[in-house]
């Protein structure tokens, strides 16, 4: 759109002007076909984003920037699966030619195979590459999930995925070589953990956060505490047992005044003996606080 060429229209320095009667310059007149230039470029924008016309609503234009702004770089897809074809959804905003930073989004009718393309408006096939510029992998794009991308100058890339990417395969979590984007869910991180070695096959992880409780950790580890009331001596049954053995057992007096020597000793797998004595080796009665470590 550009102001009309015509001399007959009066333009004054390139502008339409109210003219000067006293200075005998006669007002710009506006010609049918300037008028209809500028309701039709208007319209233009109004019915490609997907809008109905109407004369009473003077808000259609600012309507319409809103939508082709947000939908303006979607394509939909009419390829197959490893050769995408996508078609401007609005033919407003169909590019004329590639250019480096430009971005399209679309949504897959088929699910890759492998290393892929993609053509866009019929400008010419370009190849798809991940972010670190390899060629796709089997499913890095999933039919029905929506995607952008970014020419690059020479390839577009994979930037990523506006919708849930696809869960790994337990194949995938102990490879551990897939560079695609993944949703994990917690038995792939495990299968993941066993496969690299962080997680014993067949362990297991346990605990209690009771006043008397353990913490059971996939190595075969196990950590318990507990607490007794006032006594001078006692045996003490752990809130778990140890498949194997208990290794080392280590209380403290709760009292604050008295330095009293708690010891501990007969460890089994299931229990151990304490007795409290004071700074002269008498038996005395105070709370006491205990860890036990085994396996």
């Amino acid at each position: 759109m550009k102001y009309p060429s015509d001399p007959n229209v009066g333009l004054v320095n390139g502008k339409f002007s109210d003219g000067d009667p006293a200075n005998g310059i006669a007002a710009s007149r506006d010609p049918a076909a300037h008028l209809n230039a500028i309701t039709d470029e208007l319209l233009a924008a109004i019915t490609n984003s997907g809008l109905t016309a109407s004369e009473a609503d003077t808000t259609q234009l600012y309507q319409a920037l809103a939508i082709l702004a947000a939908r303006g770089d979607f394509y939909t897809e009419a390829g197959a699966a490893d050769a995408y074809v996508l078609s401007p959804s609005f033919t407003g905003f169909a590019p004329a030619a590639y250019a480096t930073g430009m971005q399209v989004r679309f949504i897959p009718a088929n699910t890759n195979t492998g290393a892929s393309t993609i053509n866009v408006n019929a400008l010419g096939v370009k190849t798809i590459t991940t972010q670190a510029g390899a060629v796709l992998s089997a499913g890095d794009l999933t039919a029905g999930r929506g995607y952008i991308l970014t020419y690059e100058g020479a390839s577009f890339a994979l930037i990523g995925s506006y919708a849930p990417p696809a869960a790994a395969s337990q194949a995938e979590a102990e490879a551990g070589t897939v560079t695609a984007l993944r949703m994990w869910t917690p038995e792939r991180v495990k299968q993941a953990a066993i496969a690299f070695g962080f997680w014993p096959a067949g362990a297991t992880e346990a605990h209690s956060f009771a006043a008397s409780g353990y913490q059971k950790l996939p190595s075969g580890l196990i950590i318990q505490w507990g607490s007794q009331a006032s006594a001078t001596t006692g045996t003490v049954t752990f809130p778990l047992a140890f498949p194997t053995a208990c290794q080392s057992v280590q209380m403290t007096s709760q009292d604050s005044i008295r330095a009293d020597k708690p010891a501990t000793y007969s460890y089994t797998q299931t229990t151990f003996v304490y007795s409290v004595h004071n700074w002269d080796t008498a038996p005395t009665a105070n709370p006491v606080t205990w860890i036990a470590i085994g396996y």
